[in-house]
């Protein structure tokens, strides 16, 4: 991931903005027919620059993947209670009786 940048213009967006390029992972997927219902594969996975925003003010989170003149927004509290559970989630799985190959002294991002 490059440098973190804070907006410093009002013109920009939210003055609590912050923004990074990162990379991102563009995957396509293949419909089939099955029996009982349609089936989805991975069709393709190819790696794409992309541009991370956030803004508390504007409680969204939005990844842009330039190329492609697109972008997906999300809310800021729902995206931050997905990486807690993720987060608890490999702790439980790391702890010792749990089902990981990890030790619960390995540190969980």
């Amino acid at each position: 991931m490059n440098e973190i940048e804070r907006n410093s213009d009002p013109l920009d967006g939210p003055l609590d903005g912050v923004s990074a390029d990162i990379m991102c992972v563009i995957t396509e997927f293949s419909r089939g027919k099955k029996k009982g219902g349609d089936s989805r594969k991975i069709k393709s996975q190819v790696p794409a620059p992309c541009r991370a925003l956030c803004s508390f003010t504007d409680g969204t989170i939005g990844f842009s993947i330039r190329s492609m003149d697109y972008m997906l927004s999300f809310r800021v509290d729902e995206v931050m209670v997905l990486i807690k559970a993720a987060a608890d989630s490999n702790r439980e799985y790391i702890a010792p009786g749990g089902s990981g190959e990890g030790d619960a002294d390995e540190p969980v991002l």
